[in-house]
C-alpha cells in the first residue's frame, strides 16, 4: 500500500517561531485534572473527584473508563475500584462473585476498564456488552461491581447502547437505591463525558479543544524484580487525533524532527509520567533535559516540547517549554476511489471487491480490519485498465468490519458484515 509522505510546511516572515514557557498544575495533593491546549496555550481544570465513570462519545466506539486517578492523597475519601463478575443476574450478583479488579489500560481512548474483560479475538464482545450485527445494538453481558469514594459498594451494569444511547444502571448490593440513566452520544460535542454516580449527574468539564490531559491515572510500573506494581501516578494523557514522538538522549536546541518522525504514536500514555524522577538524595523531582517530544495536533499544528520543572505535590505545578514548528501536512492526498463495489454485504466466508479502473495499471490494496483495529485480512494486488475483481477468503468471526482499498491515488472505505 502506498505510503502518504509527510513533511513540514514551515511559515516565514510574519509567524513567530519563538520558543514559549508554559505552566499547568494539577493543584495541592495532585487534586485536578487540567486540560491543556498548545496552539491557544489555554488550559482549565476541573476536581478529579468529580466523577466517576467515563463515557466515550466516538459513535464507533463503545468504550467506558473508571476513574483510576482519585487515591487517598487526593481527597479525604479513599480510591475508586472496579472489578467484574461472571454474573449476567443484575438481581443477584454478590461480592463474593467479583472475579478481577479492572483498571483502564492508558493505551487507546478506545479501549477502557469495563471494555478490558473482552474476550480476546472476538470483535462482537465489547467487554461490558455484546454486540449484535443484525440490531447493531451493544446490549450489557456482564455485573461490574464499583467502590465509591465514600467506601460504599454499588453493583453496575451498562445495559445497552442502542442508537448512539447508552442506558446504565446501578444499585446498592442488596438491590436498594436503584438508579437507571441515560447519556446520548449526539447530546454532546466531547471526546469524553463524565458521570457521577454518587450525585447522579453528567459532569461536563471537556473543553471544546484540548490536546493534552495532566491527571492522576493507574500505571503498571517495573518493580526492578521482574514484577510490576500497580501505582497511581501523575502525568500527561494525549487526546484522541494528536499523535506523539518521542526523542530520548538528545539535546533539545539541535534535535531535527525528521529524524524522529517514524516514532509517531497515538498511544495515550506516550508522553505519560517518565519525563521526571524522584531523586531520593536531594529529595526532589528531577526532569530530563535530554527528552523531547514532538506533538502533532488533531489539527495538523507540530510542536516540539520539552519539561522544564515539576514542584511536586506541594503544587501540582508542571513547567515546560514548546516550540511551534510548522504546519505538518500530507503531500499524497488521497482521491475518492469511483467505479468500486464490493459484494455479498453481509457476507459468510468470502468477498469480492470490483473495481472498473479508467487510468493506467497501477497498484492496490485492501486490509479489512475488525472494530478493534485488528487486521483479518490484507493484501497487495495489480488492476488494469477495465473491471478489476479481487476475492477476499475470510477466516474472521461474525460481526462488524471495515474494508480499507487503495488504489493509485484514491482511497476508499466500507463496513463490512460477517455472518
Amino acid at each position: 500500500m502506498n505510503r502518504s509522505v509527510l513533511f513540514l510546511l514551515l511559515f516565514v516572515g510574519t509567524v513567530s517561531m519563538a520558543q514559549q514557557i508554559r505552566q499547568v498544575s494539577v493543584g495541592p495533593g495532585y487534586a485536578n485534572q487540567t486540560y491543556f491546549s498548545l496552539s491557544g496555550g489555554s488550559t482549565s481544570s476541573s476536581l478529579i473527584e468529580d466523577w466517576d465513570i467515563a463515557f466515550n462519545m466516538n459513535p464507533m466506539d463503545a468504550s467506558i473508563f473508571v476513574n483510576e486517578g482519585v487515591a487517598s492523597g487526593a481527597s479525604a475519601q479513599g480510591a475508586l475500584s472496579l472489578w467484574v463478575t461472571p454474573s449476567t443476574d443484575f438481581s443477584t450478583v454478590t461480592l463474593n462473585d467479583t472475579t478481577g479488579f479492572l483498571r483502564n489500560p492508558d493505551v487507546s481512548w478506545s479501549e477502557g476498564a469495563f471494555n478490558t474483560p473482552a474476550v480476546a479475538g472476538n470483535p462482537l464482545d465489547f467487554g461490558w456488552g455484546t454486540y449484535d450485527f443484525t440490531t447493531h445494538e451493544v446490549t450489557g453481558s456482564r455485573v461490574f461491581i464499583i467502590e465509591l469514594r465514600n467506601g460504599l459498594f454499588k453493583k453496575l451494569m451498562i445495559e445497552s447502547l442502542i442508537n448512539g444511547t447508552y442506558t446504565f444502571k446501578w444499585a446498592d448490593m442488596d438491590g436498594g437505591n436503584l438508579t437507571t440513566q441515560t447519556l446520548d452520544q449526539t447530546a454532546y460535542n466531547k471526546d469524553l463525558v463524565f458521570f457521577s454516580l454518587e450525585d447522579n449527574m453528567v459532569i461536563d468539564v471537556e473543553p471544546n479543544s484540548w490536546d493534552m490531559l495532566f491527571t492522576r491515572y493507574s500505571e503498571l510500573l517495573d518493580a526492578g524484580d521482574g514484577t510490576f506494581l500497580e501505582y497511581n501516578v501523575g502525568g500527561a494523557l494525549i487526546a484522541p487525533g494528536v499523535l506523539v514522538a518521542q526523542a530520548n538522549g538528545v539535546n533539545p536546541t539541535t534535535v531535527n524532527f525528521a529524524n524522529h518522525e517514524a516514532n509517531l504514536t497515538d498511544s495515550v500514555n506516550v508522553i505519560g509520567q517518565d519525563w521526571r524522577y524522584f531523586d531520593l538524595g536531594s529529595f526532589s523531582w528531577i526532569t530530563l533535559d535530554d527528552r523531547v517530544y514532538f506533538v502533532k495536533t488533531a489539527n495538523d499544528s507540530l510542536f516540539q516540547m520539552t519539561f522544564l520543572d515539576f514542584e511536586g505535590s506541594s503544587t501540582g505545578i508542571v513547567t515546560f517549554e514548546t516550540e511551534y514548528l510548522g504546519q505538518y501536512v500530507s503531500t499524497n492526498e488521497y482521491e475518492e476511489l469511483a467505479g468500486f463495489a464490493m459484494y455479498p454485504n453481509p457476507a459468510v466466508g468470502r468477498i469480492n471487491l470490483t473495481l472498473d479502473w479508467q487510468d493506467g495499471a497501477t497498484e492496490a490494496a485492501y486490509r479489512v480490519m475488525d472494530l478493534q483495529g485488528r487486521v483479518v485480512a490484507e493484501r497487495t494486488f495489480e488492476v488494469a485498465p477495465g473491471f478489476n475483481r479481487e476475492t477476499v477468503e475470510l477466516n474472521a468471526v461474525p460481526g462488524m468490519y471495515v474494508v480499507d482499498i487503495v488504489a493509485g491515488n484514491a482511497r476508499t472505505t466500507e463496513r463490512l458484515i460477517i455472518q
